[in-house]
């Protein structure tokens, strides 16, 4: 889009032409514009209003900021934090386009970035970032959640402050701040030592009723994109809950990576997960459900042609074209539909809580908890934390057993 003309009627100079209030042709909102003697350069700001009073009045507080900050030797044309971060999510999307990354990721950092990033650090550059920034901006977050859900989950906001640090270390290696100027943001206080605690999940009827409704649900998209989402679901939904795989799982799993096989004549199937490069769960081959092998097979005939074996390196569910669908978009909006978004607790349920649904329901089945720990590539301590509200369930026979009665002699 070609840069507007200012607007020769529209200009107002104040402090002997250093401050120019003005507008741009065809535009209705006044901008500012400040000279910076020391750097020959000019600094521009829209601001934002069509009141030429409150334009001025606007002006003149960035032009006192600006001179103190001058005064301070302070930076003044840096560049502002969101602009970095358009910057990052731009860099992002062209190494997608070579394979590298992840583009669940990046599509949940784009929005944080709408939703959060750029609201919340508006003009500010990064010099403005102070030692203590989650704190203030967890108070800011909790008063601007866009689902207004108040306080975000902690897994929630881990992931907007990793991105916001992210921001910051890519502009240090554009060299855009010096590095280890401006510090890293932490988790803020009180979210620590908040637990995790209950995860959302499906209950066993949910989970036949989720696997009855998408037989009919993948019959109604309206478009290519939308039909291939709705069919891979039909398939990856059960794969899902039968494996107890992550999300981060399905974008690297290859047809490599499943093995088949028959013991004491049930059909079985392991899945070598290895979730994304960054993550810190190991690699492993784990044991799927019985029922998992049908839906593979199924899942293989779909997208092979009559006769012909997928190539062994290809992409399980990446199966065409070179965008990866959105999987949780697409279930999100397959729940909301059949109103079983929100558990029992008001938590919203995603893909992710098919993985929670696998652990609850191998735990009621008397699974031990290290055998399901070391196959779920997790912790016994994550499946004691997360899981432990079935724990009196499972061992209700050894909670109430009677005493045994001594025998009279």
């Amino acid at each position: 889009m070609p840069r507007l003309l200012d607007d020769p009627e529209a200009r107002h100079e104040f402090h002997d032409g250093k401050l120019v209030v003005f507008k741009r042709v065809g535009s209705p909102y006044w901008q500012a514009r400040i000279y910076i003697a020391g750097a020959r350069k000019y600094l521009n700001r829209s601001l934002k209003v069509t009141d030429l009073t409150e334009a001025i009045r606007a002006a003149e507080k960035i032009f006192r900021r600006t001179e103190f900050q001058i005064d301070e030797g302070l930076p003044v044309l840096e560049m502002r934090v969101a602009k970095a971060a358009e910057l990052y999510l731009t860099e992002c999307e062209k190494l997608l386009g070579h394979g590298v990354g992840s583009s669940s990721v990046h599509v949940k950092n784009k929005k944080n970035v709408r939703n959060y990033i750029r609201p919340y650090f508006g003009d500010r550059g990064f010099s403005s970032i102070g030692s203590f920034e989650e704190n203030e901006y967890f108070k800011w977050r909790i008063v601007n959640s866009k689902l207004g859900g108040g306080r975000p989950a902690k897994s929630t906001l881990h992931g907007e402050i990793s991105l916001i640090n992210a921001v910051i270390e890519w502009a240090e290696s554009k060299r855009h701040i010096k590095r280890g100027a401006v510090p890293r943001l932490s988790m803020p206080k009180e979210m620590r030592n908040v637990s995790h605690g209950k995860r959302a999940f499906f209950e066993e009827k949910e989970i036949a009723l989720i696997l009855d409704k998408l037989n009919d649900w993948h019959l109604m998209a309206s478009t290519p994109k939308e039909k291939r989402a709705r069919n891979a679901l039909l398939y990856l939904v059960p794969i899902m809950y039968y494996s107890g795989m992550r999300t981060n799982d399905i974008e690297l799993l290859r047809w490599r990576d499943v093995r088949m096989y028959d013991h004491d004549g049930t059909k079985h199937v392991e899945l070598f997960l290895r979730g994304k490069e960054s993550s810190k769960v190991h690699a492993a081959w784990v044991v799927a459900q019985p029922e998992c092998h049908k839906y593979l097979v199924w899942w293989k005939l779909h997208i092979s042609p009559v006769g012909g074996e997928p190539d062994p390196d290809s992409f399980v569910f990446w199966h065409e074209g070179q965008e990866f669908p959105l999987y949780e978009q697409a279930f999100r909006n397959f729940l909301k539909k059949h109103d079983i978004w929100l558990d029992a607790d008001g938590k919203p349920r995603s893909l992710y809580s098919l993985r929670h649904s696998h652990a609850i329901d191998r735990l009621k089945a008397g699974v031990n908890a290290f055998v399901l720990a070391e196959n779920m590539r997790t912790s016994v301590q994550s499946i004691r934390d997360h899981y432990g509200q079935v724990k009196n369930r499972v061992n209700t026979s050894e909670i109430t057993k009677s005493p045994k009665r001594v025998a009279n002699t």
